[in-house]
């Protein structure tokens, strides 16, 4: 991750440095070297505030100075000051343009977050220039798909705002508790130094109370700063982030930097919090924060800045066990990127969270994804939710429908609220005559004209969920390949349904019974088989009952079939192209007896010969295929001469003809072990036609033949 990156604002509480203001007083005790040097001191001790006004007034007197403009512009980074670290960087590379990649991807971030993306787009461009497109310059492509849902939800400030950070809303009983840096009006100013603001600390509100109105949550707040959290188990319990303290005291690394770490407590009966008690698997050395948890306690997602992590702060999870917590596992690829994940809340199966690498608008985005999944990205919420700037830290309900967020949209961490504007139309699409759900199918939705304002597909899940803010009449009907609708549906929603409207849906789906039956036409219970699409290339799974199928009227389909004590068949048909209804397909299986014989026509050699003809692989590919399909079989292949010639030189060559054809099999990769060849000579003649009796050329050919026996 880019040094220049602003992944240590003070609203990410991943760098925190707990200077207060006794500290500056120190530093301006300091012989003053040169303003430089007291910048750097500045900046070394994270109080950008201070330091940016000493780089200034070291570039008013020389403003060519590289270093002091990279400087100026990593403090305004840090200070989460968009607009002004756009301006410095511009003049970063105006001044020098050989800069790094990460210089240049910073510009394109301030951009992106200042809602300039055609420049966004132009120095992201001259950055991919010559390489593999950018992961990061996705989000320009898609910028018309994250404003898709700007109409479905109004977001408003709310009113307990104050002009200092606000943010990190939580559910907290019948309130909403949240983070600020408001001024307390102590009279001893015990500010952090990053950008000269109050430390945070827990309060409350009432939807709809004022500024007035908030509380301070008192037995959580310590002396500085408290991050994020959450309550579970009935709201008895809390894990909430809290700055590193030792005795009452912070607890400092050797570089002055006190990491944030996790913490539990528990309700008393008087509703006061005790019994704080840190995470066992804090590591004061790294930062712990931002936890969310289920309701029952037992699965806890946290954002970490841990080594072997994807970028700067991963998302880990931990899982409650008779003896503690598990140790945290990363949440992978899947949600990590090499930016900044935080934020996380956990509602049901799913997991919202900020980052500020996923294709998005601008700075950090709120994500959603099932954490538990094997496959998928995140999906960026879009407008009005995410904006140009920060934003992080939602909370909602399990619908999506209303809650709230942090962002820096309007220039400083506040609080909104969020409120769905759109009603929703969900349901599931079936077979007409059965009842039972059709998966892969369509929805179409139509106007009151008829134009298709809204198209979902069922997937596997046979169900469908559409966000609309469309009122009046609408069509919805269903549409499979090869299934006829039964009829659309004409739904009427009133200006004023803001709710959860289900319907079903119909389709006449044909469908196939499939009967496998000996040769007396008895069902065979044992066999088993498959059936599959040829032109789908997709094997089927029975859809209504363990024997019928869905088809598709004019498609090819190959059925195999087989059972203990029976010969396996492979079927191939073709359902007619104008099947309506319900019908069916049997397919009978010979028995199988052994010692039964199984002539083979058409297998050729050359006269006087063992070679096999050319034209005699078409018939023992079919014995490949018989072998394959019934590998417990083995057989006998024999091979018959007519009684032209000596009994001695017939019985040589037959042998030598059984030998050339049972090699073939093998040549295809039936085990030489389940054949036997056997050559019989003029011993086992079908006609009259032995020695010293005049035959016809066709009751010789009778004679010279290939059978297979079944052993």
């Amino acid at each position: 991750m880019s040094s220049i990156s602003n992944q240590g604002t003070r609203r990410l509480l991943f760098i925190l440095v707990l200077f207060i203001l006794n500290d500056f007083a120190q530093a301006q005790n300091l012989p003053i070297l040169n303003v430089n040097r007291r910048a750097g001191l500045e900046f070394d001790k994270f109080s950008y505030v201070n330091a940016k006004n000493l780089y200034m007034e070291s570039f008013l007197q020389d403003s060519t100075q590289i270093e002091i403009i990279s400087q100026i512009a990593r403090c305004y980074l840090k200070l989460n000051n968009s607009v002004e670290a756009e301006r410095w960087l511009k003049k970063l590379v105006e001044t020098d343009s050989a800069q790094s990649d990460d210089i240049y991807y910073a510009l394109a971030q301030q951009l992106s977050k200042n809602a300039k993306y055609e420049e966004t787009a132009e120095v992201l461009r001259k950055l991919n220039e010559g390489k593999a497109r950018d992961f990061r310059a996705e989000s320009l492509a898609r910028l018309d798909e994250f404003f898709a849902s700007s109409m479905l939800y109004k977001v408003t400030s709310l009113d307990i705002n104050s002009k200092r950070s606000d943010f990190g809303p939580m559910y907290y009983g019948d309130r909403i508790a949240y983070l600020s840096a408001r001024q307390k009006n102590r009279w001893i100013d015990f500010n952090f130094s990053w950008d000269a603001t109050e430390f945070l600390n827990f309060y409350s509100f009432s939807p709809g109370d004022s500024l007035d109105d908030v509380k301070p949550i008192a037995d959580l707040n310590g002396a500085y700063h408290e991050g994020p959290g959450q309550l579970y188990d009935n709201d008895q319990k809390i894990v909430f982030t809290r700055n590193h303290v030792i005795k009452n005291k912070l607890g400092r690394q050797e570089d002055g930097i006190s990491k944030l770490q996790l913490y539990f407590a528990t309700r008393s009966e008087d509703e006061s919090w005790l019994d704080i008690q840190p995470f066992e698997h804090n590591i004061t050395s790294y930062s712990f924060g931002h936890p969310t948890i289920n309701p029952s306690g037992n699965t806890l997602i946290f954002a970490s800045d841990i080594p072997g992590g994807y970028g700067g702060t991963d998302l880990y999870f931990s899982v409650a066990q008779d003896s503690g917590w598990s140790v945290p596992a990363n949440l992978g690829e899947r949600i990590n990127t090499q930016g900044n994940e935080m934020f996380p809340f956990l509602e049901g199966e799913r997991l919202y969270f900020a980052s500020d690498f996923w294709p998005g608008l601008g700075g950090l985005d709120v994500f959603v994804i099932n954490p538990w999944g094997d496959s998928g990205k995140p999906v960026n919420l879009g407008a009005p939710i995410n904006s140009s700037q920060d934003d992080f830290g939602l909370i909602t309900d399990e619908t999506l429908s209303s809650g709230y967020f942090s962002s820096d949209r309007m220039g400083n961490d506040d609080i909104y609220s969020f409120q769905s504007q759109f009603y929703t139309l969900s349901g599931v699409v079936k077979d007409l005559i059965s009842g039972a759900p059709v998966d892969g199918s369509n929805v179409i939705f139509l106007d009151s004209l008829g134009r298709v304002f809204e198209s979902v597909n069922t997937g596997m899940s046979n169900t469908f969920s559409i966000n609309s803010t469309y009122t009046g009449t609408l069509i919805a009907f269903p549409v499979k390949s090869g299934l006829l609708v039964q009829d659309s549906l004409r739904i009427h929603i009133d200006p004023d349904f803001k709710g959860t409207k289900k319907i079903e849906l119909f389709l006449f789906v044909p469908d196939l019974e499939i009967k496998i039956l000996d040769e007396s036409g008895q069902e065979i219970a044992q066999a088993v088989y498959y059936l599959k699409s040829i032109d789908a290339h997709k094997t089927l799974q029975p859809s209504k009952s363990e024997h019928v199928y869905e088809v598709t009227p004019g498609e090819t389909y190959e059925l195999f079939a087989a059972a203990d004590g029976f010969y396996s068949k492979r079927d191939t048909f073709q359902v007619s192209g104008d099947y309506k209804g319900q019908g069916e397909h049997v397919v009978r299986l010979k028995k199988v007896v052994v010692g039964e014989s199984i002539r083979l026509d058409h297998i050729y050699y050359d006269v006087n010969s063992a070679d096999l003809r050319a034209e005699s692989e078409v018939e023992l590919d079919k014995v490949v295929g018989f072998m394959t399909d019934n590998p417990h079989l083995k057989i006998e292949l024999g091979s018959h001469t007519d009684s032209r010639g000596s009994d001695a030189y017939n019985l040589r060559l037959s042998q030598k003809r059984a030998e050339s054809a049972t090699q073939y099999l093998i040549n295809q990769g039936i085990d030489k072990t389940r054949i036997t060849p056997k050559g019989y000579g003029e011993s086992k003649p079908v006609n009259r036609c032995v020695n010293g009796v005049n035959c016809s050329a066709e009751e010789h050919q009778e004679n010279r033949r290939t059978e297979i026996k079944i052993l």
